[in-house]
């Protein structure tokens, strides 16, 4: 039974900064490519936590199954055990995520809607979805880490809202491309001033899919703008 005062939460799924800097290599060197990971990852933290509701961070650390998928769905229902009536569940894969107004995405689970944020390679950014809607196995059967994650999630919630197409960041031309289009906020500033006089190098880092979008946390119960490890 839910006590808290919000009955929507917010999964951060994403490791630590040091666990996803050995596995996503964004740039060539070592030292530039933590830097640019941990900016994304605590940059999106931050954001999330402005939002006021409650936010669960499920890393590595917390994180139940034996793959990928199992670890994703348990995180998710796991909070719907919590007694929450919706979820609403990030990555760290995109810097545009911080322009995300997340009232809005609340407001459509108010009103009994799903909520989808795809990205350029077919995955997502975004997954809100009301606990009637929830549905665990057909959840976990998502063909995740491919192309058709987001093309399955709609086949799963055919009614869903469905947000503009963000870019997920899994290499060093991905940012440049972000930057090229001219997109600007805080967070981006901030990796044109890290990679800087670089970033107009056209060299490319092969592409490996990452779990970083999308385990059990601490039990106690959330504050209002706080992140529950």
């Amino acid at each position: 039974m839910n006590y808290f005062s919000d009955n929507t939460a917010i999964l951060f799924f994403s490791r630590t900064p040091k666990s996803e800097s050995a596995v996503r290599i964004v740039h060539e060197n070592r030292s530039k490519n933590r830097q640019v990971v941990g900016l994304l990852i605590e940059s999106i933290k931050t954001k999330l936590i402005s939002t006021g509701l409650p936010v669960y961070q499920y890393d590595e650390s917390k994180q139940i199954g034996n793959n990928f998928s199992e670890r994703l769905t348990n995180s998710i229902d796991d909070l719907f055990l919590k007694g929450y009536e919706n979820v609403i569940t990030v990555g760290s894969d995109s810097p545009e995520l911080l322009n995300l107004d997340f009232s809005l995405v609340k407001s459509e689970l108010e009103k009994g809607n799903a909520v989808l944020g795809p990205t350029q390679r077919g995955g997502t950014y975004l997954i809100a979805v009301p606990f009637k809607f929830w549905k665990k196995n057909e959840f976990s059967e998502i063909p995740w880490n491919t192309s058709r994650v987001f093309e399955a999630l709609k086949d799963l919630y055919p009614d869903c809202i469905v947000k503009s197409e963000l870019t997920e960041i899994h290499t060093y031309t991905d940012i440049i491309d972000l930057i090229k289009t001219g997109f600007e906020n805080n967070l981006v500033l901030q990796l044109k001033r890290l990679l800087n006089p670089d970033y107009f190098q056209t060299y490319h880092t092969a592409y490996t899919p990452s779990e970083n979008l999308f385990v059990f946390s601490e039990r106690g119960p959330p504050q209002s703008a706080s992140l529950h490890f």
